[in-house]
């Protein structure tokens, strides 16, 4: 099986604001130049966690495992901050994709990041080189929750 990876951006408030509203920022033009090129976008991971929390508000929490870690994040404005400034990289419609389909959006990413106040990443989607959210945050009490 393919190696499967997720890009994501990390940014200073300043350009996080330009790439979650509609400024026309240089460097937030070159970011979604590049990203139209590779049929890709950005989705601000604090966003993202907004939307999921909505989501299971409306159908009912006990169906969403990771709603209660989810949630603290959100209300907490420290986490906020960070997640505000941190974007999933969607190649497509998928979340996670090929690591060698992502390699050269990453150079072509990290060109433009240089000299910059950005961090381009590639994360692994093996589970376990990633953290989880604590045991108390989730269903199984694993600490491996699913859903998204």
């Amino acid at each position: 099986m393919e190696n499967l990876c997720q890009l994501r951006l990390k940014t200073d408030q300043t350009l996080s604001e330009d790439l979650r509203g509609t400024s026309d920022s240089e460097t937030a033009r070159e970011l979604r130049s590049i990203l139209d090129s590779f049929e890709a976008r950005l989705a601000c991971v604090f966003d993202e966690f907004c939307g999921y929390c909505k989501e299971a508000e409306k159908n009912g929490i006990e169906n969403y495992p990771l709603y209660h870690w989810t949630k603290s994040v959100i209300d907490d404005p420290k986490k906020q901050q960070k997640h505000q400034r941190s974007f999933t990289i969607y190649m497509g419609a998928a979340a996670v994709y090929p690591v060698t389909s992502a390699q050269d959006l990453m150079a072509a990413l990290e060109a433009v990041a240089s000299g910059k106040n950005i961090r381009v990443q590639m994360v692994d989607t093996d589970p376990s080189k990633n953290p989880q959210p604590p045991a108390e945050f989730t269903n199984t009490g694993s600490g491996q929750g699913s859903g998204g």
